[in-house]
């Protein structure tokens, strides 16, 4: 299949909206609401504190770029990154509560993990499982169900040994893109990800907020918003492509 036909394809199957979350519900509500999904939070979770927030938490907005023309987060950019990413099965993934450890497919990952994150990650089972390269780096990283702009996310370091053995043999859907950083008038530091392969001529820019209502300055040459639309998610776009 051609790129575009990929792209055109892409574009069919992103119809699923997400819901924004209501304003004026505490952070710490409306995360809990949505690691809930189909199943009851433990109550050490729900006291988190306001402090420990927002290191497992995503708050993102994404657009879509033409990059027929001018490229400036290329030209001005200040780092240009490669990036591999796998989706593995999430039903392989096993956290512990009694050892304090993540396992993928009986391979060791993670050790020392605090007792309120593998509580979360045996309490909720919709989680995707991404692993990704950078440079000769592998980061595992466990994101919850998108609700509007807002995600939990987990990441560890994991050995380059243990990265091997679960992708050796399987072919997990992927996804190869280059990373340009680039700043924007207000700080910002945007993310814009040029796609390779089979989804080459796509382009995604996305910025991390600290906050949903949080002010930022929207380059001129980003298009369409996708924070909403799931189907246009990195795993969604990886899984459609191994389907092929």
């Amino acid at each position: 299949m051609h790129p575009a036909d990929n792209i055109r394809a892409i574009n069919r199957n992103a119809t699923c909206l997400g819901r924004p979350i209501a304003k004026g519900i505490s952070v710490q509500l409306r995360i809990q609401c949505f690691l809930a999904s189909n199943s009851l939070v433990s109550i050490m979770c729900l006291i988190q504190s306001v402090k420990n927030v927002p290191d497992n938490v995503e708050i993102e907005r994404r657009f879509l770029v033409d990059g027929r023309h001018q490229r400036p987060w290329v030209e001005e950019s200040f780092r240009c990154i490669s990036i591999l990413q796998w989706y593995l099965d999430r039903e392989k993934l096993i956290a512990s509560n009694h050892d304090g450890t993540i396992m993928y497919d009986q391979t060791m990952l993670v050790s020392d993990v605090p007792l309120a994150v593998t509580s979360q990650l045996e309490e909720n089972t919709n989680w995707t499982v991404r692993l990704r390269k950078s440079h000769s780096s592998f980061i595992l990283t466990l994101k919850g169900k998108r609700v509007g702009s807002v995600a939990a996310e987990f990441e560890w370091p994991i050995s380059q040994e243990s990265a091997q053995s679960i992708l050796e043999g399987t072919n997990y859907p992927l996804v190869e893109k280059k990373r340009y950083l680039w700043k924007g008038t207000d700080d910002h530091v945007w993310e814009v990800d040029e796609f390779e392969g089979n989804l080459a001529g796509l382009i995604i820019a996305e910025v991390e907020l600290e906050t949903e209502d949080e002010a930022v300055i929207v380059p001129s040459w980003t298009g369409i918003e996708l924070t909403f639309l799931r189907g246009w998610s990195n795993a969604s776009l990886a899984r459609m492509l191994s389907q092929q």
